[in-house]
């Protein structure tokens, strides 16, 4: 076999292997994360979360905000610093649903 062919090859095999590995892991997440109890109304934090790109679903509790999101788009961390600025300290992260 041809060396450039083989080496042209092994750059598609890798190619296609960084594909299907980068893509088992894409896909819709939700995460819940455990704040302290919410004096806003469940409406102002699920239009904050809902403002991240990304972010298709939220559901507020007294005490958990869960949020479904695309992890092409942003990420776990992404959504947890929003509440924080927003002023909901995190206690505690759990993840429902990897991609």
């Amino acid at each position: 076999m041809n060396n450039s062919f083989s080496k042209h090859l092994a750059a598609i095999g890798i190619a296609l292997l960084f594909f299907c590995f980068s893509s088992a892991f894409a896909g819709e997440w939700v995460v819940r994360f455990t704040i302290p109890a919410v004096d806003q109304s469940a409406q102002d934090v699920s239009s904050l979360l809902q403002a991240v790109d990304g972010v298709s679903d939220v559901e507020v509790s007294t005490a958990d905000v869960t949020v479904s999101f695309d992890s092409d788009t942003t990420d776990t961390d992404a959504v947890r610093k929003k509440l924080i600025g927003a002023g909901f300290p995190v206690k505690k992260t759990n993840i429902l649903q990897e991609g």
